[in-house]
């Protein structure tokens, strides 16, 4: 059974140096609302399918917390099933956090963008241009997006911008400054862009400015976005070789660990002992063409903006991969100023580790889910067909769609009742008493209804299906999905930075305008003398 911890044991345990990983498995929208600083998301509905990519050692200590320790109950009994031997649920959650006197903060992603508000504001290694000057004269500038695709093309970005993404930006830089026209970094609002625009400089390859609030300040002030970003141009070789040199000038400068390859596969060896983050810095597209096995892909400007949810357990080992030095160089460096206390660069990156003749793994990593095989093996599965003449007959099953919100609205089974994955435990016994109710469970990704459906079975209802291949499936047959919320309050919907109004904007830009000055928000860097 899992251990508590109590509200003071935690924040003592915040301000140590012992390894652990605090994990709050509320949904998304509720901890944007108020959470533990540090804390990595992992939601209930997500825990089978991300931990063990979280916290890949299950004798590390980790801490599990909900809104009031319920769902953090049902929680740390999946991690405890699971093999994880060092299990603790905080005592009364985040209430009994905040009943004892101890901090929350809001929003995500929160020390990555506590950090870039103080690049910004505190060391003031950015120069802005406002919305309305880039537009009075924007022929005069050449305007990059530093966002992911995926993000930019759902948004759009400010007309006539190319689009190169985080880490990718620094081995073109040098085509575009060098073009005649200044050059202006932007992403959604504030911190991308910050460090983007701080990075160019530590670099030494020449000033940039980065637009205030970026692509939201720009909307706020009255203009258009376009939808269409162009392909940016492949960087020449002059480019790339003056960022190369600039990263390793930068890492010598900062005495950034290299680690061999030889020493890499000895620690990945050993990782049981020693808990190991590999990171790869590339582009999604080079990641699936060959990586290290067990290594995580984040392309370099994301592992920035995401270090929390990257590397949940603090003080790990992390080490930073490219094809050769510059985009992993370029992360170290970040990651240390974060305050993270052990990163590595792997020594000629993935060129190094292929000439040792290690292998490398193609396509997307293999899904590693936590949980007894013969569990899921167990799960009775219907067919399409044979679901809809259950559903027909004489005593229909009772269906449930265990669904995101989000996901059921976008398109669900007539009469389905929604109870989300995340609060199955919690609301179960309220909608179906009689444990011996014929229940049929459906959700959009599949593997969540049929965890589910073991999450039943163990609670005691012994007369549950699954619909195999879920909602997708149904739609594949030509069944209709009906759209929107069915009269269900969806309470896990999360609203995302890309789907702001003006008046969401506004509230965005003054909370992340107040970190520098909220010491809930900067403790943590004073603490590590980041400030």
């Amino acid at each position: 059974m899992a251990k508590s911890i109590s509200p003071a044991q935690l924040n003592n345990l915040l301000e140590s140096d012992e390894l652990f990983a605090l994990i709050d498995v509320r949904e998304r929208c509720e901890y944007e609302r108020g959470h533990i600083f540090g804390a990595a998301i992992i939601s209930r509905r997500s825990l089978e399918r991300k931990i063990l990519q979280s916290v890949p050692n299950k004798e590390i200590k980790t801490v599990i917390y909900s809104g009031d320790g319920n769902r953090a109950l049902c929680a740390a009994n999946t991690l405890e099933k699971g093999g994880y031997t060092n299990v603790y649920v905080l005592a009364g959650g985040l209430d009994g956090w905040k009943s004892a006197g101890f901090p929350e903060v809001k929003g995500l992603h929160v020390p990555s963008k506590a950090f870039g508000e103080i690049v910004g504001e505190i060391w003031q290694d950015v120069t802005p241009i406002s919305p309305e000057e880039l537009h009075a004269y924007l022929t005069r500038y050449t305007v990059i997006e530093v966002r992911p695709a995926e993000e930019v093309n759902q948004t759009g970005s400010i007309p006539g911008a190319v689009n190169i993404p985080g880490v990718e930006l620094f081995a073109a830089i040098s085509d575009y400054m060098e073009r005649g026209k200044k050059v202006v970094l932007t992403c959604a609002g504030r911190t991308r862009g910050f460090i983007a625009s701080a990075t160019v400089k530590k670099l030494g390859l020449g000033e940039v400015l980065d637009l205030t609030n970026g692509t939201l300040g720009w909307v706020l002030a009255g203009y258009e976005l376009q939808k269409e970003m162009p392909a940016a141009s492949v960087p020449s070789s002059h480019s790339r070789n003056k960022a190369e040199l600039a990263a390793q000038k930068l890492a010598q400068a900062n005495h950034i660990p290299l680690i061999s390859p030889e020493g890499l596969k000895f620690r990945q060896e050993n990782s049981d002992k020693n808990p190991l983050y590999v990171i790869d810095t590339r582009t999604k597209n080079e990641y699936e063409a060959g990586h290290i096995a067990d290594s995580l892909s984040y392309p370099g400007g994301q592992a920035i903006q995401n270090a929390e949810d990257a590397v949940p357990v603090r003080g790990a080992d992390i080490v930073l991969v490219s094809d050769g030095e510059t985009r992993s160089a370029i992360t170290a460096y970040w990651y240390i100023k974060m305050g993270f206390p052990h990163v590595f660069v792997l020594k000629d990156g993935l060129d190094g580790w292929k000439e040792r003749g290690y292998r490398l793994e193609r396509g997307s990593p293999p899904n590693r889910y936590l949980d007894d095989e013969r569990d899921r093996g167990s799960v009775e599965l219907l067919g399409v067909e044979a679901a809809r003449e259950s559903l027909s007959g004489k005593n229909p099953p009772l269906l449930i769609d265990v669904s995101y919100g989000r996901d059921f609205a976008a398109g669900h089974i007539q009469e389905s009742r929604w109870i989300p994955r995340g609060r199955l435990e919690e609301r179960i016994s309220t909608a179906v008493p009689e444990k011996a109710t014929s229940i049929l469970l459906t959700a959009a990704d599949p593997i969540e209804a049929v965890f589910a459906a073991v999450a039943l079975s163990e609670l005691g209802y012994g007369n549950v299906k699954v619909i195999e291949g879920g909602c997708a499936a149904w739609a594949a047959k030509g069944y209709s999905l009906e759209e929107g919320s069915a009269g269900f309050d969806l309470d896990d919907w999360h609203i995302p930075l890309s789907e702001y109004g003006k008046k969401e904007a506004k509230e965005y830009f003054a909370w992340e305008e107040s970190l520098v000055h909220d010491n809930k928000y900067m403790a943590h860097f004073q603490r590590l003398n980041i400030i």
